[in-house]
């Protein structure tokens, strides 16, 4: 990771040296297109993004040479890719209340089902949560930064509120896949390091290990699981594939026995 990091540092000081380099040393003709053949073959932008159009007209309608009008011959088209930050808004719900004169009640549309209630949030907000903290490994202390660049305060207490009940609306979806993969006769398994912050240690990171779990090929669809351990000895496959009698495909390195022995 650090060397990939450096190595990143690096192309963007020579991109940068170079465009400064092209400013100030005009190239000849046959240098610019020697350049262009070393450069990589740009891509094309995905077609399924949507398209902005952009016309933009010359001056003017006469040639600044003879001053005749200019004819229209062709489009000449340029795609260039733009990002547009992701923003909140705010949904508000009206329900109109209406009374009954004979039963003397009240009745009211019912709010969407919500794993949380109580929140101010909506569900895309917890996903985006969840995503940020295991798919982007971005902290809640590090959200709750991020949020605040838009004004919005989404304490870190909060956030862990939305991922335990995200994980415990998830578990049954989670038991499920765990069945399924223990009903598979092979499995993959290994594990990588996954540093874990301490709260509890002055905010001091730890190490985890992720275990991940996928049926072999040719099995029917593949299912991946996940294991969040301390360790990375053979007693974690052992326990979390507890019953299983399958073949277990592993590096080596920790050898752990036969989880259905």
């Amino acid at each position: 990771m650090q060397r990939s990091l450096f190595e990143e540092d690096v192309d963007v000081d020579i991109a940068e040296l170079t465009a400064h380099l092209d400013k100030l040393l005009p190239q000849s003709p046959e240098e610019d297109e020697k350049a262009s053949r070393s450069r990589p073959i740009r891509k094309p932008l995905p077609a399924h993004l949507p398209r902005v159009e952009k016309i933009i007209q010359p001056d003017t309608d006469h040639c600044p040479e003879c001053d005749e009008p200019l004819h229209y011959i062709r489009d000449a088209v340029s795609e260039k890719l733009e990002y547009i930050p992701a923003h909140f808004v705010v949904n508000c719900y009206v329900r109109p209340q209406y009374s009954c004169p004979c039963c003397q009640k009240v009745f009211s549309g019912e709010m969407p089902a919500h794993i949380l209630p109580k929140s101010a949030v909506e569900p895309s907000v917890i996903a985006q949560v969840i995503i940020n903290k295991y798919g982007e490994h971005l902290p809640l202390y590090r959200q709750q930064q991020v949020f605040a660049r838009s004004d919005v305060g989404l304490p870190v207490s909060s956030m862990a509120d939305m991922v335990g009940a995200a994980g415990a609306a998830l578990s049954p979806l989670a038991a499920l896949l765990h069945r399924e993969l223990i009903s598979r006769p092979v499995v993959h398994a290994d594990e990588t390091t996954l540093k874990i912050l301490n709260t509890k240690k002055g905010g001091k990171s730890c190490s985890g290990y992720l275990w991940a779990y996928v049926s072999g090929e040719r099995t029917g669809p593949s299912v991946v699981c996940f294991d969040c351990r301390t360790g990375r000895s053979h007693e974690y496959p052992e326990n979390w594939l507890q019953g299983w009698g399958g073949t277990l495909v592993v590096d080596g390195l920790n050898r752990p026995g036969n989880p259905g022995d």
